[in-house]
């Protein structure tokens, strides 16, 4: 947008500020009349969960794909590469990406390369990357070859196996149901994949909510579920 602003443009952005200001009273008298404020405080809880700093570099790895096709040593040194990665992007105030992307690391991790020369002509990483990052990745590598059995990561299992249709059918009813009690949409209480994240928890033998469906959503949708799944 072109600067300065016009007067037009200015009185625009004002108008923004008044209006929120006095929908935002109106929501709360609502939401308060509803009993749901305690909702609105935990949903802005977790959204500040969900900034980069709030991540623990060390688990910064489980959000990485393809995971259960590794053992537990190259798994060991992903968990490591990423954990690196984590820091070395909130001390440079850059994108992860902008570093080295996932695919790069797991490929690295996979085929664990211990040279530059092996990271120039087995990765895919760039000249730039190379130059920038090579000799650390390399450090990152022998740490992870020189961990202790007893502090590598737990293998990943893949759980591939269909779902029971009839029973994911069976509890996005019973969610669409109570969602139109509440009057509210349906995939603020449940989405897809964590009524299928509940699914093949149960099949494992625990049933087990997943975190989007913590709080609040257990208490007015999530001990229903479970009792559907037992």
């Amino acid at each position: 947008m072109r600067r300065p602003l016009t007067a037009s443009q200015l009185q625009y952005a004002a108008l923004d500020v008044v209006y929120l200001y006095r929908v935002y009273f109106d929501q709360l008298r609502q939401l308060k009349h509803l009993d749901r404020e305690k909702w609105v405080l935990e949903e802005s809880a977790k959204l500040n969960e969900l900034l980069p700093t709030a991540i623990d570099p060390a688990e910064s790895y489980l959000k990485g794909k393809g995971l259960h096709v590794l053992n537990r040593r190259q798994l060991g040194c992903l968990q490591l590469l990423y954990a690196w990665r984590e820091r070395l992007a909130r001390s440079e105030n850059v994108p992860r990406n902008r570093i080295v992307e996932p695919k790069q690391l797991f490929s690295i991790a996979r085929l664990s390369l211990d040279s530059i020369q092996k990271l120039r002509e087995q990765s895919d990483l760039t000249s730039r990357q190379l130059r920038r990052y090579g000799s650390q990745l390399l450090d990152v590598m022998q740490q992870g070859k020189n961990r202790l059995e007893t502090d590598l990561p737990q293998s990943i299992l893949a759980d591939s196996a269909p779902l029971d249709k009839k029973k994911l059918q069976k509890l996005k009813e019973t969610v669409d149901k109570r969602a139109s009690e509440l009057g509210i949409s349906p995939e603020f209480l449940s989405r897809r994949r964590d009524l299928e994240s509940l699914l093949r928890t149960a099949r494992q033998g625990v049933a087990v909510l997943p975190d989007f469906m913590k709080g609040w959503r257990e208490e007015v949708i999530g001990h229903t579920l479970l009792e559907a799944v037992q």
